[in-house]
């Protein structure tokens, strides 16, 4: 039996409450704010962790307190300003059963990727990957501009990762739970379009290791979250394996994540200035028997099936995919 999440070996989770001195949160976007002593806000942020990261204040006036959902900006170079941001500490893998998922161990999930990684590792826990660092969390604070791709080419899906990340309370309701799980276990909402549903694929922490250290595709954000790697997994599992990445289109990616097929990307004519395609995705049954790429997959499968209507559009593109993206993730909260 796994040990539960409060615990293992009979012993509490070890849990930590970290100070960053002159930083402070973007307060507008507080879950929480007013007089409140620090071991209350403390209280509220631990029995609400899958959805609070901490609080901060500023040295004028202590008592007052801005409590702040995960995925709030946190920033440095703000005198009199201190941030609290609570941390659960991972147990090391010799210290409790760890979940093992039914996908890492396969043929398929690495394939000819293998030679380029040291086999898998879990985050924090001794196995080589962010063992050292300080700040390590699924999620803490979302930042567009943390994604960073690793050896496989599968930049049209992390710069999906980006896209979503504009709309930081999007991420913590694909993956839970919403915290660093003390047994490895992740379960990743996501939308698999052979079924036309969104689908629970479940993952444990073991990600890919590069042979220089730490993971060996999308790596970790500047603060030490783990959110990206357990999704570009997750999205891996989907496809059948890693080396079907490789390759593809961010608003097939964005459907996924947004748990919808109604996904369509705006394009200029270069032939004519001022007039754009509306091109809609489609979904085609793979050769194999993977749900969405296989040994095709998910470029092949999209390129084979797209669909594109002649429309005239006025604004920019960037603009027009931001409406779209935003209206589509709100209908599908």
């Amino acid at each position: 039996m796994l040990a539960p999440q409060g615990g293992f070996g009979g012993m509490a989770a070890p849990q930590k409450w970290m100070t960053f001195r002159n930083n402070n949160f973007d307060v507008d976007q507080s879950f929480k704010s007013g007089q409140i002593s620090h071991k209350k806000a403390q209280k509220l942020v631990e029995e609400k962790q899958s959805e609070l990261i901490g609080y901060c204040f500023h040295k004028q006036n202590p008592n007052y307190k801005w409590i702040v959902k995960k995925g709030t900006a946190k920033a440095g170079g703000h005198p009199g300003w201190t941030c609290m941001v609570y941390k659960v500490q991972l147990p090391k893998a010799n210290e409790i059963q760890l979940y093992t998922d039914d996908y890492a161990d396969t043929p398929q999930a690495l394939g000819s990727l293998s030679s380029s990684c040291a086999g898998w590792g879990r985050p924090g826990r001794g196995q080589g990957i962010a063992d050292g660092a300080q700040c390590l969390s699924l999620i803490s604070r979302i930042d567009p501009n943390d994604l960073k791709q690793g050896k496989i080419c599968d930049c049209w899906l992390i710069s999906a990762f980006a896209a979503l990340a504009e709309f930081p309370w999007a991420i913590p309701s694909l993956i839970q739970p919403g915290h660093l799980a003390l047994d490895g276990k992740y379960t990743v909402k996501l939308f698999d379009y052979s079924k036309g549903a969104v689908v629970d694929v479940v993952v444990d922490d073991r990600i890919p290791k590069s042979r220089k250290g730490g993971p060996a595709f999308v790596k970790l954000s500047d603060d030490g979250e783990i959110w990206p790697c357990i999704l570009e997994k997750a999205f891996s599992k989907l496809a059948g394996g890693y080396g079907n990445l490789k390759g593809g289109y961010s608003d097939f990616a964005l459907g996924v994540l947004a748990g919808t097929a109604d996904v369509i990307r705006f394009q200029e004519n270069k032939q004519k200035p001022g007039q754009w395609y509306a091109v809609k995705p489609t979904y085609k049954s793979p050769p194999s028997s993977s749900s969405c790429g296989g040994s095709s997959g998910f470029a092949n499968i999209y390129a084979s099936t797209i669909s594109a209507l002649a429309c005239t559009i006025h604004g920019s593109s960037s603009s027009v995919v931001t409406c779209f993206l935003c209206a589509a993730l709100r209908a599908t909260a």
